[in-house]
């Protein structure tokens, strides 16, 4: 079993991991030739016309923490370990570093996710530490998965794009 660590509350540098969110919802629905706009009114709350960020503290869900342990272990017997680290918040400026000191805990590459902030990063992993642009893509793809509360499908996409990585 590899470790999946969850760990509540603001965390300094030294123990960080995150996931990066997109989310997007629209105020129309088209079937066919009919679009159908939905009116908000000027009085309405801002939190009726901006997107509602998903609940990423899904993730710690028990049943979730299992199947993403599995897919884990799958990707260890093949390539090699890869852990989780979960935590409520990251603090700092440099994310991306404080993402890598919390995998150093783990002594293995790691998704670190921060749910608060919505953020992933992939961490300890020598291949994909000189590749920024490709760890944006895949944090952004990652968090299209849980902005829609699949957990597990972002994870296996994740490690997918891993194991396919020719850098």
């Amino acid at each position: 079993m590899l470790p999946i660590i969850t760990r509540s509350g603001t965390l300094a540098a030294l123990s960080v991991t995150l996931f990066a969110c997109s989310g997007e919802t629209d105020a129309a629905s088209a079937d066919g030739d009919n679009v159908e706009a939905v009116a908000v009114s000027d009085d309405a709350p801002d939190s009726a016309t901006e997107p509602q960020a998903a609940d990423w503290t899904g993730i710690e869900d028990p049943g979730t923490h299992a199947a993403i342990d599995a897919r884990l272990a799958d990707f260890a017997n093949e390539y090699g370990p890869f852990g989780l680290v979960v935590v409520e918040a990251l603090e700092g400026d440099d994310h991306w570093t404080a993402a890598g000191k919390a995998s150093f805990d783990l002594g293995m590459p790691a998704i670190v996710v921060s749910t608060s902030q919505h953020e992933i990063h992939f961490a300890g992993d020598e291949g994909l530490a000189y590749f920024e642009d490709f760890r944006a893509e895949l944090a952004e793809e990652t968090a299209a998965y849980f902005d829609r509360g699949e957990f597990v499908e972002g994870v296996d996409h994740a490690l997918g794009r891993i194991a396919n990585f020719e850098g």
